[in-house]
């Protein structure tokens, strides 16, 4: 893809940015990332999932890189740039504790995902029916306690974020909110350096683009980070009011096209030269309130 001086870096949040509960990913959405990739600039897909957890369908679309596992993977096109992951002692506790509260999870590596006794099921009954199969190809059939990058847990107990909070809260990051029907009955455990925002700097300097030219869309409370350290940090609609309280903009929902009006009121795509508010110009920081 060719590059100039005025290339940006959008960083897209997948669940409930740019796809709904049913992945569903709105045309207008799918367009505006092919077109501002022809126009020159550099759309990344900035996700809680693993790598294994993309949907080829997604790939398809066309992204110049991915941030995955919650920022603790990076890759540009082929090439690993970021790669951090929980020391093993660390996640032997972060085990202990949801298997105290009987609570069902996965283990995110690079290249994989362990599922504890129960996962699948739970999965399936879950999601099978919503369009989302889960497939046991998906899954190592050995848990290690290195290479992690985050754990997920899930149970239908909605008291389980709760718990998980208590119990590993003090010294771990833990998030809910980021799978679709599972509500507080699910997490996300991790270390607090590990944030979708850490692989900005090794992916900037890859691409020879400065971090003050980049775009970030979230909705969640793990797109906090992106958000406040992005150039321009745009809150989706209907995002939380944590998000929304760090964010420069607020857009309209997804199913509204949120990301396309995001695309063309910073000139990444439409007619050249027509931006309201060009990216990099980030001095000139809108109030978190205010909608477009």
């Amino acid at each position: 893809m060719a590059t100039t001086d005025e290339s940006c870096v959008v960083y897209l949040d997948f669940d409930g940015t740019i796809a709904d509960v049913d992945g569903r990913i709105p045309e207008r959405t799918r367009r505006a990332i092919l077109e501002a990739r022809n126009r020159g600039h550099y759309v990344f897909l900035n996700t809680g999932r693993s790598p294994r957890e993309i949907p080829s369908d997604v790939k398809d679309i066309g992204f110049d890189g991915y941030v995955t596992a919650g920022g603790a993977f990076a890759e540009v096109g082929d090439k690993v740039v970021h790669r951090e992951t929980i020391p093993p002692a660390q996640v032997e506790a972060i085990i202990d504790a949801l298997e105290k509260h009987d609570l069902a999870y996965t283990l995110q590596y690079f290249d994989g995902i362990y599922a504890s006794p129960g996962l699948v099921e739970l999965f399936s009954e879950v999601f099978n029916d919503r369009g989302f199969p889960v497939e046991p190809e998906d899954f190592v059939s050995e848990r290690s306690t290195e290479s992690v990058a985050k754990a997920v847990f899930a149970s239908r107990d909605l008291q389980a974020y709760d718990k998980v909070c208590e119990e590993l809260g003090p010294d771990f990051m833990v998030v809910t909110g980021t799978m679709p029907y599972m509500g507080t009955g699910s997490g996300e455990v991790s270390v607090d350096t590990f944030t979708k925002a850490a692989p900005f700097a090794a992916i900037a300097e890859e691409l020879g683009v400065p971090l003050e030219n980049t775009i970030a869309i979230g909705d969640a409370s793990n797109d906090v980070a992106m958000l406040q350290r992005a150039g321009i940090g745009a809150a989706m609609g209907h995002a939380s009011d944590e998000v929304i309280a760090v964010a420069d903009e607020v857009t309209s929902s997804l199913i509204s096209d949120g990301v396309h009006e995001v695309f063309v009121r910073h000139g990444l795509i439409g007619v050249a030269g027509k931006q309201l508010w060009p990216c990099g110009a980030a001095s000139g920081r809108r109030r978190p309130d205010a909608a477009w």
